[in-house]
This record gives structure tokens, C-alpha cells and sequence, in this order.
């Protein structure tokens, strides 16, 4: 019981980890001018990375981790 409540706290700091990493990666709107002025005021493109591996392993490491022990308190 002790290894389940453990990898779901690692679970639990596995997702912490990676909302963190996706908050504190910058703002969402950035003020860089481009060499094309436009008339809107949309900003510009961000680009979508939902998991860059270099920036989120740490996280998805706890949580694999914690779902390994999971699954062996579940089969022990």
C-alpha cells in the first residue's frame, strides 16, 4: 500500500513538474517586432511544443516512474 500512495505522489509531482515548465516558459504574447509591420494586433506565432523532451524529461520521468510502482503494488 506504502509503494501505491508513493507513485502516486510521484504521479502527482510528475504533472506539477511539467504545468510549472509549461507556465514558466515565457509569456504568451510576445512584444518581438518583426521585419513585416502589420495592422492587427495579434501577436505573433508562438509555435506549438507540448512536450520538448529536453524541458520536460524530469517531469515525464516521475511519471513513469510513479506508474511503475503503481503497477508493482498492484501485482505484489
Amino acid at each position: 500500500m506504502l509503494i501505491i500512495l508513493f507513485g502516486a505522489l510521484l504521479i502527482l509531482a510528475g504533472v506539477v513538474y511539467l504545468g510549472v515548465a509549461a507556465i514558466w516558459n515565457g509569456p504568451l504574447s510576445r512584444s518581438r517586432r518583426s521585419a513585416t509591420t502589420t495592422d492587427t494586433l495579434e501577436p505573433p506565432p508562438r509555435g506549438i511544443a507540448l512536450f520538448v523532451l529536453a524541458r520536460d524529461w524530469p517531469g515525464l520521468g516521475l511519471l513513469a516512474l510513479g506508474g511503475l510502482l503503481i503497477l508493482v503494488g498492484v501485482v505484489a
